[in-house]
């Protein structure tokens, strides 16, 4: 996969090269060609001539069929559970019930029936590699809104 310039990016392989030996490590993709990309880590240092095979696109827990063995998942309500063998595992719980199989959550990893049990992150390694993104509100001023649009805004109000 060929990544974009501002793209966040994760590492997906413990090796020792790149100065970066830590599977998990996060960062921001600022040059690429071909073979090879340039990345500054979440520490601010440049890594050179980073393998495009070496890393994954950051956020990239879409569906419940990309969580892996292992992954720490939060839900809505604050409760964690550890994923493994199509079933999430409570603080609480050494066995899988019926109501932690992974199969009642729908592939955007919304709960079936009761949205305080969506998943809204993902860690792998010690790294959050997703986190839902809810309907934030973006506080703007009015030149930032026309920065982003491209034009000069003017508010008005809006009659009923």
């Amino acid at each position: 996969m060929k990544f974009k310039v501002g793209d966040k990016i994760i590492r997906n392989k413990k090796v020792n090269y790149y100065d970066i030996t830590t599977k998990g490590w996060i960062g921001t993709v600022i040059e690429t060609n071909e073979n090879y990309f340039n990345a500054k880590g979440l520490d601010g240092d440049k890594y050179l001539f980073l393998k495009y095979e070496d890393f994954d696109l950051y956020n990239v827990i879409k569906t419940k069929g990309n969580l892996q063995f292992g992954d720490i998942i939060t839900l809505r309500n604050g409760e964690r559970y550890v994923f493994a063998d199509n079933c999430i595992f409570g603080e609480d719980s050494g066995y899988c019930r019926d109501a932690d199989d992974i199969f009642l959550w729908h592939n955007d990893l919304i709960y079936d029936g009761n949205s305080d049990y969506d998943i809204v992150k993902v860690e792998r390694a010690g790294n959050v590699i997703y986190e839902r993104e809810e309907n934030k509100v973006k506080e703007m001023t009015i030149a930032e809104i026309s920065k982003e649009l491209g034009y000069e805004v003017k508010v008005v109000k809006e009659y009923e």
